[in-house]
Parts: C-alpha cells; structure tokens; sequence
C-alpha cells in the first residue's frame, strides 16, 4: 500500500528474532501530531539483519510479523534507547515497495558501512546491463524519498525545537 516517498511513522518496532521493542507512545503521538500536514502513515517496522530484496521475501516478512516496512537499523536504535531509558520513536521514508525486486546492482556497490562504491555498482551493471532501468527507477525513488525526508526534518526542526506541533512548514 506503500509508495516510494510515503513517510510510516511506527507504532511497534519488531526485531531480527521477532521481539517487540518499545516505542515512547508520547514521542510517537508529538511525531504524528507535526507531520499531519505530510499525511504520515503509522505502521509497524520490522529490522532484518540483511537486506530484503525479493517481493517473495518481503511478502513472507510482511505477512509474519505484519510489517509494513522492513529496514535494517531500526531496532538497534530503539534498543540503545530502551537501554538507556531514551525516549524514542521511530520511523521512516519509502523507497522501494514491497512489490519491488531490488536489482543485484544497487547492492553490489553497498559498502558494509552503508555507504557506496560506484565503481562496483558500475562493474555489476558491465555484467548485466539489463539491470540499468530497474536501477535508474531505483535512483528516482530514492530522490523522491529523500525530498520527503527533507521536507519532515523541516517540519521537525522548526516545530520540536521551538517545543510547539505547528503543522505549518512555513512557520
């Protein structure tokens, strides 16, 4: 139901061995009560240890554990905050749904650390240049992501850290 851009704001946060995290209910609610304006949806997040880039596997994740998104940092934020009793809530920006087949390219150039090695993402693309559309759908997705990131970080900064929940960006 998720489409790239669509912010989820999460009401449980499920862990790599099917453990439910806590969230802090009134930090999740303040959450909620800024982004209205960017119509957030709430939703429950599930963190693999690895990255899901099958629908098959997706599909399988969402229907056990009822995830509407499934990322890979997620719970060990909650967790650090849990353990340090840190309020925290949690959520997260679209990019691929779970229709979606990452294509083999986009991960050939993840670095461990998260960050990316354009020259293996390249040599992926060398090997199977049919790749090439799926990835550039990808790196559109991504974008339109990103600008819906900005645009709740802006809502964030302004609203949170003058202590008010305008739901005017503008402010």
């Amino acid at each position: 139901d998720y489409r790239p851009g669509d912010i989820v704001i999460y009401s449980k946060v499920i862990d790599h061995r099917g453990e439910m995290l806590e969230l802090t209910t009134a930090l999740t609610e303040k959450l909620i009560a800024t982004l209205t304006e960017l119509q957030p949806k709430l939703g429950v997040g599930y963190t693999s240890l690895n990255a899901v880039t099958t629908s098959s596997e997706k599909a399988r994740l969402r229907s056990r554990f009822d995830a509407d998104c499934i990322d890979m940092e997620t719970a060990a934020i909650v967790e650090f905050a849990n353990q340090r009793a840190i309020p925290v809530a949690a959520m997260r920006v679209v990019v691929d749904p779970f229709d979606q087949v990452i294509p083999a390219a986009a991960l050939a150039g993840l670095k461990q650390d998260g960050s990316t090695d354009a020259f293996r993402t390249i040599s992926a693309l060398v090997r199977a240049p049919q790749q090439l559309p799926e990835l550039l759908r990808l790196a559109q997705q991504y974008n339109q992501a990103m600008k819906s990131l900005a645009r709740a970080a802006k809502l964030l900064v302004t609203n949170l850290s003058s202590g008010t929940s305008s739901h005017s960006a503008t402010n």
